[in-house]
């Protein structure tokens, strides 16, 4: 009687430990949760004034790193400014509105990847700080807006942008805070 054996490839896998299952978890709850401020908070407006004040900056303000970078998408030339000068902007020419936006819950599209692609210096230096980047796609929906001249622009229809909100996140320290906030597709 002949043994024939059957010979098993086994394909090994990696798969993600409970504890990394649980780490991952904790990541993202801490993004869901600055981006659903970032919806909240982001037309600045004091949801008991109705205008933009002091409460409602601090609070939008609180969301990012102190050095971040945004695109002024209140400008039709996306340049990058710094978020204090968003701020500026909003404070000084759409006080009594704020940034009229479409942001939901439903207008973005939850991407938590880590980029290797776009990397600057402060990147490393968080990272070596024990911070993870992320990259977060998100589109906006903006029916006001400003000229050359600071003059505010109605968009009745609304104008889209698709932006990519870089985050860094720590467990350690229980935050993602948003570093820069790019047009999507200009991050390098």
């Amino acid at each position: 009687m002949a043994c024939h054996s059957k010979q098993v490839v086994v394909e090994k896998k990696r798969t993600e430990t409970r504890k990394e299952k649980e780490r991952n978890n904790e990541y993202d709850i801490l993004i869901r949760d600055c981006i659903a401020r970032y919806l909240k908070y982001g037309r600045l407006i004091d949801e008991e004034t109705k205008t933009v004040t002091q409460k409602s900056i601090n609070k939008f303000k609180n969301l990012f790193e102190e050095n971040a970078e945004v695109i002024n998408d209140l400008s039709s030339e996306n340049n990058l400014i710094s978020i204090t000068e968003y701020i500026a902007k909003v404070f000084f020419y759409l006080k009594d509105r704020g940034v009229e936006t479409g942001l939901s819950a439903e207008s973005y599209k939850f991407l938590t990847k880590r980029s290797t692609v776009y990397r600057t210096e402060e990147d490393e230096v968080k990272i070596a700080q024990g911070y993870k980047r992320y990259i977060i796609v998100l589109e906006k929906i903006l029916f006001n807006s400003l000229d050359s001249n600071n003059e505010v622009v109605e968009h009745p229809e609304g104008r889209a942008i698709e932006l990519e909100l870089v985050l860094y996140v720590s467990l350690k320290k229980q935050e993602a805070k948003i570093a820069r906030i790019f047009k999507k597709g200009e991050s390098s």
